[in-house]
């Protein structure tokens, strides 16, 4: 049975935007506006997140929105809809394995990749990943990127 565990980065998604998401076989970077809650109350920009990871499995980009996503199957274990959360015992990725059982009958991807979920206003991203860096930057979007493309065109020239 999955179980949701909220992640503190210090910051969630910002409630109106949604990632801007860069792909190739292997690699994945994605940039969302971050926010933070102070003690004001009130959620204040924290600046560009950009995660991104060298070995991505697979990831999945859209329903539930923001109004649907309490309509998740993840809310039964315990999604809010609005933290950046990692699933553990992961259905995804144990449907992930049994689909590849033929071909690499031992292979245990619950060993080697996590399942993160990031909740957006239309959108939200699950990622299967086993090594999601982070950064947050107060660069604007289009250098960020243009530095995201440039990471994808160099991780892809070095495959080939």
């Amino acid at each position: 049975m999955a179980i949701i565990e909220v992640l503190d980065f210090g910051f969630i998604p910002e409630s109106v935007t949604d990632p801007f998401i860069m792909s190739d076989v292997n690699n994945l970077v994605f940039c969302f506006l971050a926010v933070a809650q102070k003690k004001d109350g009130y959620f204040h920009n924290c600046g560009l997140a950009i995660f991104r990871t060298e070995s991505c499995l697979l990831y999945k980009s859209g329903y539930p929105n923001d109004e649907a996503s309490l309509c998740s199957p993840l809310v039964d274990y315990g999604f809010d809809g609005y933290n950046i959360s990692k699933v553990k015992e992961s259905d995804w990725i144990k449907e992930v394995e049994y689909q590849n059982r033929k071909k690499w009958p031992n292979s245990n991807y619950s060993e080697n990749y996590e399942h993160w979920v990031f909740p957006f206003k239309e959108t939200t991203l699950e990622i299967l990943a086993s090594d999601l860096k982070w950064e947050l930057t107060k660069k604007e979007y289009p250098e960020v990127q243009q530095e995201m493309l440039s990471w994808i065109n160099w991780k892809s020239s070095r495959r080939n």
